[in-house]
């Protein structure tokens, strides 16, 4: 999970600078893999 949000926020950081951006995704990316397991 821990992962899962690390790379959805490192992606999304190269087109959303602002953490509300890129985080908003690894919480997202993170939501997703704890349903998925």
């Amino acid at each position: 999970k821990d992962m899962a949000f690390k790379m959805a926020a490192d992606f999304a950081a190269l087109t959303h600078g602002h953490p509300s951006g890129y985080l908003s995704a690894g919480a997202l990316a993170y939501l997703i893999s704890s349903i998925l397991q």
